[in-house]
């Protein structure tokens, strides 16, 4: 399961800062593997179609070579639907590509329901929303696996499968999503199973941590998700919550959600966004976004949503990356308020902008990261810059 943030995010399919990235990029990407579905069905030996209903007893009618049991696949998808796959012939690890896509019903489902992919290289995983209506909060795997996981798409760095192979990655995505913890498992399992089948010399994917949801907590307008915040950045709100992945020393992730709406906080539209990457897992992103970002340059991007800002740098203590998102006024939830320093115009009410909560991350960070950066007088409309 994704440079300039990922539909306001940089590290996987980037978008340039300051254009305005697609929606929904998951529906483009799923139309075209579904007309490419049905058009390899038409060419009998490229693609194997298999079908199964839920009521047949365990064993019978795996799917994604055999990787997957109805009853696995009875826990991750609606269990009243007939289901089917398509997946060629396994090509792992010689293919620079492995794809299976489940779908419901026999025909004429346009897109999938799960798909488990083998990428060839971290730039290739897909990453939709990092900021929008149903951006959810990534947690990593854990137990030395590089990897992280939410309730709708979970990547993982994958064993070399013989001695002189180069990396690969998994990716597992649903388009319902579900418990954290079973996307995390299932995206190991797999991988683990198409690893066996494919006779890889190499060892196996260990399980990831039990990490049980998180619960919500009081948003706290000085601390942000663990991260010192100057005072009058953000406006004291009893009715937000935060959800916060918790302290890790590679990656960190936090969504603020409106806690008064009537949705449960894992299912509210963000507020903010923070994410930073560290170690090993900022070298792999830094990789992938030094032709388009410097270091300590602020990428700066604006969409319907919102506003994002992201920014890499080698620091004091290591390899480390930052990305935020602010919504925006228009749209629930949050209404435009006063345009002054702590409500700048396009930000939601109570809301710096995406770069000046960027700055103040930064800032809070710096006995941690060990970032040095220069002050400046906070501002809505600022261009990219280098402050490091």
């Amino acid at each position: 399961m994704p440079s300039p943030p990922h539909d306001g995010r940089a590290p996987r399919h980037h978008v340039a800062p300051g254009q305005d990235p697609p929606p929904r990029r998951r529906s483009r990407r799923y139309a075209l593997l579904a007309i490419a579905c049905v058009v390899a069905v038409g060419a009998a030996g490229f693609v194997t179609v298999r079908t199964f209903e839920d009521d047949r007893p365990a064993g019978d009618g795996s799917l994604c070579w055999g990787t997957l049991t109805p009853a696995e696949i009875g826990e991750l998808l609606p269990q009243s639907k007939q289901y089917r796959d398509t997946a060629g012939p396994l090509g792992y690890p010689a293919a620079p590509e492995e794809r299976c896509a489940i779908f419901s019903g026999t025909t004429g489902t346009v897109f999938p329901e799960l798909e488990f992919v083998i990428y060839r290289g971290y730039d290739a995983l897909v990453r939709d929303d990092w900021f929008g209506p149903d951006s959810s909060v990534s947690t990593p795997l854990g137990n030395s696996v590089l990897g992280a996981a939410s309730g709708s798409e979970g990547w993982v760095e994958l064993p070399k499968c013989m001695p002189r192979d180069g990396e690969r990655y998994a990716q597992l995505r649903v388009r319902i999503p579900v418990a954290r913890q079973l996307l995390a498992e299932t995206l190991v399992r797999t991988a683990n199973r198409v690893r066996k089948q494919a006779g890889c010399s190499e060892g196996s994917l260990p399980p990831p941590e039990p990490r049980p949801e998180r619960p919500s907590s009081s948003f706290d307008a000085a601390t942000l998700c663990g991260i010192p915040l100057a005072p009058s950045l953000l406006a004291a709100r009893t009715d937000w919550v935060q959800l916060w992945s918790g302290r890790d020393e590679r990656h960190e992730d936090c969504i603020v959600v409106d806690g008064s709406a009537e949705t449960p906080p894992s299912q509210s539209q963000p507020l903010i966004r923070v994410e930073v990457y560290r170690d090993e897992l900022a070298r792999l992103e830094i990789s992938q976004r030094r032709g388009n970002q410097k270091a300590g340059e602020v990428a700066e991007a604006t969409y319907s949503y919102g506003g994002t800002a992201a920014m890499w740098a080698i620091c004091g203590n290591g390899a480390v990356s930052y990305m935020v998102g602010v919504k925006a006024a228009a749209g629930p939830p949050g209404a435009a308020g006063p345009s002054d320093a702590a409500h700048p115009p396009g930000a939601a009410a109570g809301l710096p902008s995406a770069a000046d909560l960027l700055y103040a991350v930064i800032a809070g960070s710096r006995e941690r990261d060990g970032c040095e950066w220069s002050p400046r007088t906070p501002t809505s409309n600022s261009g990219p810059s280098s402050r490091f």
